[in-house]
């Protein structure tokens, strides 16, 4: 929050200096002025006095200026970089901002463009008041009156200014409250969606929790509905059994035939023979009634087993099909990693094989171009030996000339008289590439001239080179 406020203390510093400086100034010159015939001494003691006056008395405020000229070309700060600071440090602000997820307040976008612009045309007055200035100490025909009535307004104005600043002060103060809440805001927001993102995720789990219980129970209630519905069947399975048997065991009883014989002479006693019976009949039912029970226990019992067996293929089968649907969206994966890596493959290839037709193209210029060098190397190398064959031809017969132009020479040298009075050595370069001829004709010319002067003997000392 510093580093916002530091531009205005430092422009609130310097605006204050800036109006101290100007009234001495205006003092200055209008001294100058009345006291013309003072001399340049008393010029200067006025400017010291001035100079010292302003220290003295805003040293504390003006520590930011330390060099003062008298001529109007004070150059104030830099208020590009202190807009350009101020609206960096709002722009941070808002990605900030941004940045924690809350919107912002437009009314604190207001104020701070209101802000900016009061100091601008705070700027801009202070511009215009700078050229006033510099009108002012160029112009010589005010009086000392209009002087002092300028210096006048010139306090009221920078005193207006002043309290311009100490409000848009006031206003900045109340607008880094409000940041302040608003950042506390926020963070209070971003507290509770962190709280909300957890308290969510945890209910999520608790749902997947319960959703799977929920899957249990109702396969066990599948489980025990299938299981009630075989118990049903076995029972209605067993009365019917238990019916068919008692039809049968009724038919059996009625188609019984008993022959008695009676005693006559004695009383029959009935009631004996009718609770034999009964008891026989009871009995009969009673192991009927056993063995019909015992035959739907074992029966309950196979089919519960059954059902158990049947849940827990059930349950297996159900874990085989989630496992194998878990292996087909691996696989379904699989193959469109496989598909896009094959499709890249196939890219690459097709790269590849355009890239090798190219290589193998741009070979095949190359090999033709360095085919057509070296057979232009060759021209050139069989030219280069006939031109050399023929150079040692000529450098053979120019051995030849040479050496019976020697001889000639020596046998005229034993006819001349040598005298060792002059000596005369005379290099004669002879060129290869003209003709032999011409060098024998030259040499024999000079060899007349040479005759003819009986004065002097010459001796010649060819030299080859």
């Amino acid at each position: 929050m510093e580093s916002g406020l530091q531009p205005f203390r430092l422009h609130r510093s310097e605006v204050t200096s800036t109006s101290e400086i100007v009234i001495q100034k205006v003092k200055v010159h209008s001294a100058v002025r009345g006291s013309s015939s003072g001399g340049v001494g008393d010029y200067h003691s006025l400017v010291n006095g001035a100079s010292d006056s302003s220290s003295n008395d805003h040293a504390a405020t003006s520590s930011s200026v330390t060099h003062v000229t008298l001529n109007g070309s004070y150059s104030a700060p830099s208020t590009d970089s202190d807009s350009e600071s101020v609206s960096k440090t709002s722009s941070s602000k808002k990605v900030t901002f941004l940045e924690n997820g809350a919107s912002l307040d437009v009314n604190l976008d207001d104020e701070c463009a209101s802000f900016k612009d009061k100091i601008l045309y705070l700027q801009e007055e202070k511009r215009i008041l700078q050229e006033r200035w510099s009108m002012l100490e160029i112009t010589d025909d005010s009086s000392d009156s209009s002087r002092s009535n300028l210096d006048a307004l010139y306090k009221t104005y920078i005193d207006q200014l002043l309290k311009q600043l100490n409000t848009i002060y006031e206003d900045n103060g109340d607008s880094q409250a409000k940041l302040g809440n608003m950042v506390g805001s926020v963070h209070e927001l971003k507290d509770k969606f962190e709280d909300e993102v957890s308290t969510h995720t945890q209910l999520e789990y608790d749902f997947v929790q319960i959703k799977k219980d929920l899957d249990t129970c109702s396969l066990e209630k599948s489980e025990l509905e299938a299981r009630k519905k075989e118990t049903l069947e076995t029972m209605e399975l067993m009365r019917a059994i238990y019916k068919h048997e008692l039809e049968e065991l009724m038919n059996e009883v009625k188609d019984i035939s008993v022959t008695v014989e009676m005693d006559t002479g004695c009383p029959v006693n009935l009631e004996h023979i009718v609770q034999e019976v009964r008891e026989q009949y009871e009995l009969l039912a009673i192991k009927s009634k056993e063995e019909a029970e015992a035959f739907s226990r074992r029966k309950l019992d196979d089919q519960a087993a059954k059902a158990r067996k049947c849940g827990s293929d059930l349950l297996c089968s159900r874990g085989a099909i989630a496992d194998l649907n878990i292996n087909i969206q691996k696989m379904r994966s699989e193959i469109l990693t496989l598909q896009n890596q094959s499709m890249h493959l196939e890219n690459a290839l097709a790269d590849t094989t355009g890239d090798g037709h190219r290589a193998v193209k741009d070979a095949s210029a190359k090999q033709s171009e360095v085919e057509v060098a070296l057979q232009k190397a060759r021209e050139d190398m069989a030219r280069q030996l006939l031109e050399f064959k023929e150079l040692m031809n000529v450098k053979l017969s120019l051995d030849m000339e040479i050496a019976t132009y020697k001889k000639l020479l020596e046998g005229e040298e034993s006819r001349i008289q040598i005298s060792p009075a002059t000596v005369v050595s005379i290099q004669s370069r002879p060129s290869f590439t003209g003709r032999s001829s011409e060098w024998a004709g030259s040499t024999a010319s000079q060899t007349r001239q040479q005759k003819k002067k009986r004065s002097q003997s010459m001796l010649i000392r060819p030299q080859y080179k």
